[in-house]
């Protein structure tokens, strides 16, 4: 398997902080404010002592010592250790001290290294290994104050031939011992924690026995002039099995997650810092890492990870029906890909594993005594945005295209009034990637009845919407797509979000169980707008010059999904949002607007501009991937929903996405020397599946995909 990353090359820190005049900090790497050094959060009055240590000698006993009560003594804390803390110090470890010893000293040198010499080890585009800086992915990303040199060490086969030869000597000749020590010691860790946990099938030790991935970063956190506007490496927590430490040199900066407060690690001697990643039982724990002005910190991590012909999910021995999955089963490969695809970011990416299902905010407004927002739904500063909003713009400025104008007969396709619209078409989607569709030949009476059964689905009892509620792991039902853990801002809104096309893609568990009257509607409709949205492409590809039909071959037997929301009247509207900031993922979307209620709002210029249906007409967007097939000519734009103090909103959202066989990447006929490829290119399997484990959140999506 081929490790490929977009993240970006950056300039190396150390190589700035050389610089002694340097007394502030380049903007790039000053975070956000949340993300500064929160001193008050800060637990000044835990000790060394609170951290757990195990002594691993204890669990090493010969087999026939092994109910003597110094083992067990050391087993219950070790299963306290990973279930309360998520990490531990482990001493007594069996690494001889001189590999330890040794493996410090290299990576010392490493780092002393000329530039010239670390630049013949840098990454290089598309790649996760070598010098630099892994999940950097856009220009506008806050960057962590540190180098790092990332490796993949075992198997033999996963070694970069352009780059392990390449390491000095003496490096190369201490990571073969060194590896292999860690490898043996990982197993042993994983082995006792099976005990513990009565896992008799070595389920999660199969994982690893035989060639588990192991790879290693060399960290080099450089002292910083402005130590509280930087970190050295954000809150996350690992994605992986097990991560081993070795803090090489005395400099403290490791801190892990407690009780809400930062706990300050303090390295022992000749110790290894464990963190872990079963089914909640042992949580994996944030942590992150601060920098000091004076000292350089020197750290190598060594993760863990299974084989990637296994699947990775909850132990099949630790479900019961008490303890039912809380996560869902994915393969190695794509748990790999979904890791290498962001940033590391709180727990993100297992919060990603995880299904929320949370209440409707319908019923919640029922409460005639309501009259102020539950804190869930009460979003950030910066998501709470109306100064922004640009007052000034008439429904005179928003694009509108006349589609009767653009079906004119072949013989009259170089006729004004053709040339005119299609030039206005192109400029819609150039300038406001949005438009407004009139006479776009759906019958009145199809788009009316739709409208109806529509407000007639939120009108049900709640007992009748619970029928059709999600299901664990499932995005479709009634409830909220992308909720992802308990900490997470919700929209405020309810929706029945449905794969509708192809007839495979539809779920049998869900489908059969709506309103029939729906139900029938449904079938024209769904039918009526992929007609509609092929017919839209058609004359996008008219206008590219795309004779070969580049996106039209992805919409055949594309997929189509639908999602009816209703956007409930709010006693705060300031302070929620209907949907936060984001662009569709989609190929494109087409939106009915159910009633007279408006709340679309689409960003121009870095203002909010709010949209005023007209009468019988859709709102079209290009969505992500019209922007990488242009290769960025027709962007995705960010939009939002605005809530109602009074009124309810409801809309009908129709999503084109390609056929699941086809690549998405810029149109090769769009390519030239001086117009190369912005994006990359990836199958739409991967890029479905990357849509449906992020929060819509900005344009984060699409930049994941950018090249530079």
């Amino acid at each position: 398997m081929e490790f490929k990353s977009c993240s970006l090359i950056v300039p190396s820190v150390l190589e700035m902080t050389k610089d002694p005049n340097m007394v502030t900090v380049p903007s790039r790497y000053i975070q956000l404010e949340q993300d500064q050094l929160d001193e008050a959060n800060i637990d000044l009055n835990s000790s060394s002592d609170d951290f757990p240590v195990i002594n691993f000698q204890n669990l090493s006993l010969p087999i026939s010592h092994h109910n003597s009560q110094l083992y067990e003594s050391e087993l219950t804390k070790l299963d306290l250790a990973c279930k309360n803390w998520g990490f531990f110090q482990l001493v007594n470890h069996g690494v001889s001290n001189s590999v330890v010893e040794k493996m410090k000293e290299e990576v010392k040198k490493l780092f002393e290294l000329p530039i010239e010499e670390r630049e013949k080890l840098w990454q290089r585009p598309g790649e996760v290994e070598g010098f630099g800086h892994t999940f950097v992915f856009n220009d506008q990303q806050k960057v962590n104050w540190k180098d790092d040199l990332f490796l993949f060490t075992l198997p033999h086969a996963l070694r970069n031939p352009n780059l392990f030869p390449n390491l000095p000597s003496s490096l190369r000749k201490i990571l073969e011992i060194y590896s292999s020590e860690l490898a043996k010691l990982a197993k042993s860790i994983i082995s006792q924690m099976e005990k513990v946990l009565g896992i008799e099938n070595k389920e999660i030790l199969r994982l690893v026995e035989l060639d588990g991935m192991q790879s290693i970063n060399m960290i080099n956190y450089p002292p910083c002039p402005q130590p509280e506007k930087v970190i050295g490496v954000k809150p996350h927590s690992d994605t992986v099995i097990l991560t081993i430490l070795l803090q090489a040199n005395q400099v403290e900066g490791l801190q892990v997650k407690k009780h809400g407060k930062w706990v300050l690690v303090k390295p022992l001697p000749n110790a290894f810092i464990v963190n872990i990643l079963t089914n909640g039982l042992y949580p994996s724990i944030e942590h992150r890492v601060v920098v000091n002005p004076k000292q350089e910190r020197l750290s190598i991590a060594t993760f863990l990870n299974p084989n990637l012909k296994y699947d990775i999910g909850p132990v099949s021995s630790l479900i019961t029906p008490q303890n039912p999955p809380k996560y869902k089963t994915v393969t190695n490969k794509e748990y790999v890909k979904g890791t290498f695809s962001s940033e590391p970011d709180g727990k993100a990416y297992l919060d990603i594993m995880k299904f929320v299902i949370v209440p409707s905010v319908l019923e919640m407004t029922k409460d005639p005594n309501m009259v102020t927002v539950p804190s869930r739904y009460i979003q950030l500063e910066q998501d709470q945005d109306q100064a922004n909003v640009d007052l000034n713009s008439s429904s005179d400025d928003f694009p509108v295209i006349n589609f009767q104008n653009l079906s004119l007969p072949i013989s009259h396709h170089n006729s004004q009034l053709y040339q005119s619209e299609l030039t206005k078409l192109h400029l819609a989607c150039k300038n406001w990637g949005f438009f407004q569709l009139v006479n776009h030949s759906v019958s009145n009476s199809v788009v009316e009845k739709m409208k109806e059964e529509v407000k007639k689905l939120f009108e049900l009892p709640i007992e009748e919407r619970e029928k059709l509620w999600q299901r664990p792991g499932e995005v479709e039902g009634f409830g909220h797509t992308f909720v992802f853990n308990d900490e997470q801002k919700v929209n405020w809104k309810d929706d029945l979000f449905l794969f509708i096309l192809p007839h495979a893609l539809r779920n049998p568990n869900l489908f059969p169980k709506l309103p029939s009257s729906l139900r029938e509607i449904l079938e024209i409709y769904s039918l009526e707008l992929a007609k509609l949205a092929k017919s839209i492409i058609s004359q996008i590809e008219k206008v590219l010059g795309l004779e070969n039909k580049e996106i039209s071959k992805l919409v055949e037997d594309g997929m189509q999904s639908i999602n009816m929301i209703n956007y409930p009247p709010c006693p705060q509207p300031e302070k929620v949002i209907g949907v936060k900031p984001h662009s569709d993922t989609a190929i494109l979307t087409i939106l009915l607007q159910a009633n007279q209620v408006e709340g679309l709002q689409v960003k121009k210029d870095d203002k909010w501009v709010l949209v005023k249906p007209l009468p019988n007409a859709f709102i079209v967007n290009v969505g992500d991937i019209i922007e990488i097939l242009t290769n960025g000519l027709y962007p995705s734009i960010e939009h939002r929903v605005v809530v109602n103090p009074k009124q309810e909103r409801l809309s009908i959202a129709t999503f084109l996405n390609p056929n699941l066989e086809f690549d998405i990447g810029p149109v090769s006929s769009l390519i030239t020397p001086q117009n190369p490829p912005k994006y990359k290119t990836v199958t739409s399997k991967e890029y479905i599946k990357g849509v449906f484990s992020n929060e819509p959140d900005g344009k984060a999506y699409v930049d994941i995909m950018k090249l530079y």
